[in-house]
Order: C-alpha cells, then structure tokens, then sequence
C-alpha cells in the first residue's frame, strides 16, 4: 500500500493530494455515542497536501514515507503529528507539555481508558484515504474543479451536520 501511495504522489508533478477520514461502523447500541446513523459515521477529516510551505517543494509530511514515520502524511509518530500526539495523551509517560486538548478528546472517543499501557479501542476504528487531484469536483458540482482545503471544509461541514455529534473537527465544524 505504501509503495502504490509513493507511486500515486511521486507520479504526478505533485497535482495529487490526500484526504483522509477515520471513522467508525455498526454502531452498537451500548455505545455512548448515540445518533440515527447506524452504519458509518465520520470523527475526523483532514487532508495532507504534497507541496510544502516552501515553493513549489515536495512536503515534509510525505517526503521519506519508506524511512521515516514521524511525519507520515500528517499521520506520523512524532509530536505536531496525529499519532504522536495522541500517544501523548493515550500512553503514560509523556510529558504534560505534549498533551493537547484536541487529542485528549479523541482519546476520550476512542479508548475505553486512558493513559494507559495497552489502550483498549471502544470499537473498531477504520481509515480511509483518497488521492484527490485539483481537478477533480467535490460534493457540489456546482463549484465545479474542488481545490482540497476547500474539499476538506465541504466535507466537515458535511459531516458536521450529519454526525456533529461525534465528529472530533473543530475547525469547520457546525456551531449549535
């Protein structure tokens, strides 16, 4: 998957991006998390972008995916990424400077408790991802041609107003 991911991002002059969601299925009616839809819901969209804040250089979220995981398009294992940051809060031993609301809340979402050695997963979590190139359209096709920053606000706002209740976006996401 790495490798067709590479190939995907490396092939195309970096017109590709990526936008991904995790979410969950079959919600069971024991869970906290109650709402009308039972079958997907989304808690989380973000998107990694190929070109750096530099010009027009490759970004540093994707530019070593087979030797270093730290970044991993957003999704790495250092601090400042997903998975490092929600280490932070889910494992013992990090410290409190690392710790941040917004992870603390997908921690409470997600784990049964936590810090903890072992965190235990409330339910099965999945992920999903798409490269997304500019030319491609979003959800209104009357916008025509959906940049992904633009996408990824579609989207929240989407799911925002379908699944506000356990999407963890903040930024985006429906005020009541």
């Amino acid at each position: 998957m790495l490798k067709l991911f590479k190939r995907l991002l490396y092939s195309t002059r970096f017109s590709w991006v990526v936008l991904y969601f995790f979410y969950l299925q079959n919600i069971s009616s024991t869970s906290k998390v109650q709402h009308p839809y039972k079958q997907e819901s989304a808690w989380w969209v973000g998107k990694a972008e190929t070109i750096g804040k530099g010009e027009g250089n490759l970004s540093v979220n994707i530019s070593k995916l087979d030797s270093d995981t730290s970044k991993f398009a957003r999704w790495g294992d250092n601090y400042a990424y997903h998975i490092g940051d929600l280490s932070a809060v889910s494992l013992p031993g990090h410290e409190s400077k690392y710790i941040q609301r917004k992870y603390q809340s997908w921690a409470e979402a997600l784990f049964q408790t936590y810090p903890a050695e072992e965190p235990t997963l409330k339910q099965p979590v999945y992920f999903f991802a798409k490269a997304w190139r500019s030319l491609e359209v979003g959800p209104w096709i009357e916008f025509g041609a959906t940049r992904l920053t633009f996408l990824k606000y579609q989207l929240i706002g989407l799911a925002s107003a379908a699944f506000g209740e356990v999407l963890l976006n903040r930024e985006g996401k429906n005020r009541d």
